[in-house]
């Protein structure tokens, strides 16, 4: 899987939907660059009309997911074991990308780190799925803390994939192996766990991706359900939508999962090939994307993995169909 886009508009005037009709907002989405992480010469604008690949280095890059903190935007690459760090509203003229982590079961070491988040310090948590854990790191990429150790009792973990954090420093975590969510305090004991493997509600069948909203509550991309399960913040379930499919407001593996200062809920469909965008409540706002190998005309994706959307309207893109990171600006 890689990554790519262009300048597209995310914009149906009418939707329909399970046999209704839904007026769906206008979101103008612009990418401003494309990031080839693996190669030399890797950034490039989208204000030219071609994409300029680069010189292919001695790593091939695979994003995952992506997570904007503080004015950073962090990147997983399960290829490397590492995370790589850009300015959050760069463009092709700033420097390339810095990184840390190594590929291991230490401190900072990772074993296919997935999905990341931040606290309010800028404090970085990755799930770090081959290792059974989350850890806790510094802006700059040194040791804080683990959360969780390999198992499926209470406070441990199988195969992480998504995390998310508060506004309270509570961190949330989908223990996809172990077919649950946790959530542990800031400082790292376990305080809840819900969910078991199943198809019914507050079940899940490999969650992915986990995101908290300005009220605690918390949503839950149920990745082999094909649907989002929404929950308070003590695992009460709450509402659910999406079914497995590929008409607008459904889903054919929902992959991870991010909300903006609207409180407008993105969600990767990856094997739609499409980005969604719907509201707190679940109702469908917009629906767009088709698949193309190379994903380099408007509205194109290749398996798009990760998402997310920082204050400012910046929304990054984990692209590992094309081997890049997207960066686009969001209209309001």
């Amino acid at each position: 899987m890689k990554v790519v886009t262009r300048s597209f508009l995310i914009l149906m005037a009418s939707l329909t939907l399970l046999g209704s009709t839904l007026r769906a907002q206008q979101i103008p989405v612009t990418r401003v660059e494309r990031i080839k992480p693996g190669e030399a010469g890797g950034r490039q604008t989208s204000r030219a009309l071609t994409v300029v690949a680069g010189t292919k280095s001695d790593r091939q890059s695979y994003p995952v997911a992506v997570a904007v903190i503080g004015n950073r935007a962090y990147v997983s690459d399960s290829a490397s074991n590492s995370i790589l760090v850009y300015p959050a509203q760069a463009t092709a003229a700033a420097a390339a990308a810095r990184s840390f982590g190594t590929t291991g079961v230490g401190p900072a070491q990772f074993k296919d780190p997935r999905g990341l988040a931040g606290d309010a310090k800028g404090n970085v948590y990755i799930a770090d799925s081959g290792n059974d854990r989350v850890q806790k790191l510094s802006p700059e990429g040194k040791f804080i803390s683990q959360i969780g150790t390999p198992g499926s009792g209470k406070g441990q973990l199988k195969s992480p994939y998504g995390v998310a954090v508060d506004s309270s420093g509570n961190i949330y975590v989908a223990d996809t192996g172990n077919h649950r969510i946790q959530k542990f305090s800031a400082q790292g004991a376990s305080v809840a766990v819900w969910g078991s493997q199943g198809q019914g509600q507050g079940q899940f069948f490999y969650p992915q991706a986990v995101a908290v909203d300005s009220k605690g509550d918390v949503y839950v991309a149920d990745f082999a359900n094909h649907r989002i399960q929404k929950f308070d913040g003590s695992g009460k379930f709450l509402a659910t939508w999406g079914q497995f499919g590929s008409r607008p407001g459904e889903f054919n593996y929902p992959s991870s999962i991010s909300i903006d200062s609207h409180e407008r809920i993105w969600v990767t469909d990856l094997l739609n090939h499409r980005l969604q965008t719907f509201s707190l409540d679940g109702k469908l706002l917009s629906s767009v994307g088709s698949f193309s190998p190379n994903a380099s005309s408007n509205g194109e994706f290749n398996f798009p993995r990760g998402v997310s959307v920082s204050s400012s309207g910046d929304l990054w893109l984990a692209h590992p169909g094309v081997h890049s990171v997207d960066h686009f600006k969001v209209e309001r």
